[in-house]
């Protein structure tokens, strides 16, 4: 897979970042493994995680994949966590489960009082020193290619403690670059407002139909990192090309870096053979 730099940084990465947002759907370790291997195998370079991801368990898992291989980067996250706290036990876990099964049965597609996976925000430092040791420790390594905020919605991200938390932790080398992760429902307001300058890198939602990402653009500034771009298509259609799909993508994102992710692997091999 060919390789970028991120605009106004020295990072070099897979043109793909491999995200596991949906890992946990992969029922067993064992299954979850197989997928970040076939990434790594299919020449993904970079991974993005986050506490949140999996009730906390993603972390750990991409963990084990990128502490054999000193080539490999990440990215993990803070502000959002798992409602039923970090790496649940079985119990925990089950429950999750039995409730989501139920709620899908009494309420389908209105909104969800028993939702579980709805995330706890936080962004004081406080809970961010302690996120960050965990993520640490989880991921298996001393020191974190990408931090970011995970859609960052509270104004002490923006405070003096808040850019003196990043800058220490920057100095003692636990993290390499900062960033915001934003979803197309701030990210207008954080961009507009200027809100970003402290950060080395915007993770931005985008579309090839709405092109949300647009409004870097409107600020002069590079396309680092993007997302969304499948999830706003139907990719059941029979006639469903991922190659052709991916150029028009990479057209729009030249020069940095997409995040796409897929629990089969023959998928896998589809997006990375579109970026040779």
């Amino acid at each position: 897979m060919i390789q970028v730099t991120i605009p106004n940084t020295n990072l070099k990465i897979s043109k793909m970042i491999f995200g596991t947002a949906s890992l946990i759907k992969n029922r067993t370790t064992n299954q979850q493994l197989f997928i970040l291997n076939k990434a790594v195998d299919c020449g993904f370079t970079h991974f993005d995680t986050a506490p949140l991801y999996g009730f906390g368990t993603a972390e750990n898992i991409v963990g084990s994949v990128i502490k054999k291989n000193v080539n490999l980067s990440v990215t993990t996250k803070v502000g959002l966590y798992p409602l039923l706290g970090i790496n649940p036990n079985f119990i925990k876990l089950l429950s999750i489960r039995i409730t989501q099964t139920l709620s899908r049965r009494l309420f389908g597609n209105f909104k969800n009082p028993l939702d579980l996976t709805k995330p706890i925000i936080d962004f004081s430092v406080q809970r961010a020193r302690k996120s960050l040791e965990n993520s640490l420790a989880n991921l298996k390594r001393e020191c974190i290619d990408i931090y970011m905020l995970h859609e960052a919605c509270d104004v002490l991200c923006f405070s003096e403690e808040w850019q003196m938390f990043i800058s220490n932790i920057k100095k003692e080398g636990k993290i390499k670059f900062s960033g915001l992760a934003l979803s197309s429902k701030n990210q207008n307001f954080f961009i507009n407002k200027k809100n970003f300058q402290s950060f080395d890198i915007l993770q931005v939602q985008d579309s090839l139909l709405y092109e949300e990402a647009n409004i870097l653009l409107q600020n002069n500034l590079p396309f680092q990192i993007t997302y969304g771009y499948f999830s706003s298509i139907n990719k059941n259609t029979n006639n469903f090309n991922y190659s052709n799909y991916l150029k028009k993508i990479f057209t729009r994102n030249k020069k940095g870096a997409i995040i796409v992710s897929s629990n089969k692997t023959s998928h896998i091999f589809e997006l990375s053979q579109a970026a040779i």
